[in-house]
């Protein structure tokens, strides 16, 4: 699930992710080529998680600084939270789309607004990233795998 945040600085949580994850995440930023980006990886706190029970995890994206913080919920096996990570990093892929269809949905009356809003961050833009993830992730741990073998 992803946030657009003007400012990231709410986002940090005070724990570091374990070096495994940060390694992951090294990984996933390069194969999106996303190298240019500041991008913070950290496991939520215990009251986000509370507040969010089904999130697990969640990307604040500012496209336009070209930064983000990932957080995720780091009570889970390795194999879905590296699903996650990626689907998090897809949330970036996808924030300047999300940005424009948000600065045009502005163009619509304020009372069928709320609607559309919902509907494309929620829905839209969460479906396109769930549907990239279960393409994706397969293809890019082949690709991590087949990397490590050869080094």
């Amino acid at each position: 699930m992803a946030a657009t945040s003007e400012t990231l600085d709410d986002c940090d949580s005070g724990q570091l992710p374990p070096a495994w994850v940060e390694a992951y995440a090294q990984q996933v930023r390069d194969c999106f080529s996303l190298q240019g980006w500041d991008i913070y990886v950290r496991p939520m706190t215990k009251e986000q998680h509370d507040e969010e029970p089904t999130t697990a995890g969640l990307a604040h994206v500012n496209h336009r600084y070209s930064n983000a913080v990932i957080e995720y919920w780091d009570q889970q096996p390795v194999e879905p939270l590296k699903r996650v990570l990626v689907h998090e990093f897809l949330h970036i892929l996808v924030a300047p789309l999300t940005t424009l269809i948000e600065a045009m949905l502005l163009e619509i009356p304020v009372k069928r607004r709320g609607m559309f809003m919902h509907e494309m961050q929620i829905h839209a833009e969460e479906q396109v990233v769930t549907a990239l993830t279960r393409i994706i992730f397969p293809l890019l741990q082949q690709s991590l795998a087949a990397h490590a073998i050869e080094e």
